[in-house]
């Protein structure tokens, strides 16, 4: 769901409008397209990634909203609260954007896939257009040339995945967030979720010859400690986090944005399946706007 949240009242007084998103991948998609027409601001906090919460805005950073000129919240069902927070708070200048229903889910995180990236990158021209008229074209060059680099990303990522065996491409996680990635590239994915618990999960690994359990960011805390016992269930090889609501690395390091999430999380899923992963050292993960 996309929230667009209008303040007029407070457009005098601000030069600035803000774009509000729940987590960094999301704010990395919509500082692609707007570059620095918008703040972009992310709500979440690595460490509520970790614990698997998605907050709503706290009262201080609604007080802050409402004094820029205007925003937007990208939200899906599984934070719903959070929508719910910023409707009482902006009931008289609220607009609601829905994404299609083949990106909205309450398990998986839609913006994983590149392809649907595009879809959200099209959503904030469309929101970005209404509340600054006069950058449209701007806004759509961004989206435009965000959209070709996907597609560079996604082609090479295709290309490299190919290089391991149709019948490798396998592989375990501790939820079902990155399913739409994986699936993307030919993989059979399980996670804890699916298989309805560790034990269960140990079993199809077991079964499907899966030597390697990945833990996603969103909840390692917890899934970390469930990945554990699938280890010691299965004898599989525990690997580390897979960015799905966080992205890699510290804020202003190079893989820090929504291209470098991509490139990384393959990287890190590819390799130890025996793909040849150079070929990811061609792609750049920077932003495409400024």
């Amino acid at each position: 769901m996309l929230v667009s949240i209008s303040c007029p009242n407070a457009a005098s007084k601000s030069r600035n409008k803000t774009l509000l998103t729940s987590v960094t991948p999301i704010g990395s998609i919509m500082r692609n397209v707007v570059g620095d027409k918008f703040d972009v601001v992310s709500l979440t906090t690595p460490r509520e990634i970790a614990e698997g919460r998605l907050r709503p805005p706290s009262n201080s950073e609604i007080a802050a909203l409402s004094k820029t000129a205007a925003g937007a919240i990208l939200f899906g069902t599984f934070d719903k609260d959070a929508v719910e927070v910023v409707s009482d708070t902006f009931s008289n200048s609220f607009s609601t954007w829905t994404l299609s229903d083949s990106m909205r889910s309450s398990q998986t995180f839609p913006w994983v896939d590149p392809i649907a990236a595009k879809e959200i990158a099209i959503r904030v021209v469309n929101i970005a257009t209404q509340l600054v008229p006069s950058e449209t074209e701007y806004f759509r060059r961004a989206a435009g040339e965000f959209s070709a680099a996907l597609t560079r990303v996604d082609r090479v990522i295709s290309d490299t995945a190919s290089t391991i065996p149709a019948d490798g491409r396998k592989l375990a996680a501790t939820t079902e967030s990155l399913r739409p990635f994986f699936e993307r590239y030919g993989f059979s994915y399980y996670s804890i979720e699916s298989e309805g618990g560790t034990s269960a999960l140990a079993a199809r690994m077991r079964s499907e010859g899966i030597s390697v359990v990945y833990v996603n960011a969103f909840g390692s805390s917890h899934y970390g400690e469930l990945a554990r016992e699938v280890f010691e269930d299965s004898g599989a090889r525990l690997q580390g986090d897979l960015f799905d609501a966080r992205l890699p690395g510290p804020v202003g390091s190079q893989f820090h944005t929504y291209l470098g999430m991509l490139i990384e999380n393959a990287r890190q899923a590819f390799a130890p399946l025996g793909a040849d992963v150079s070929r990811l050292d061609s792609l750049s993960p920077v932003d495409v706007a400024p």
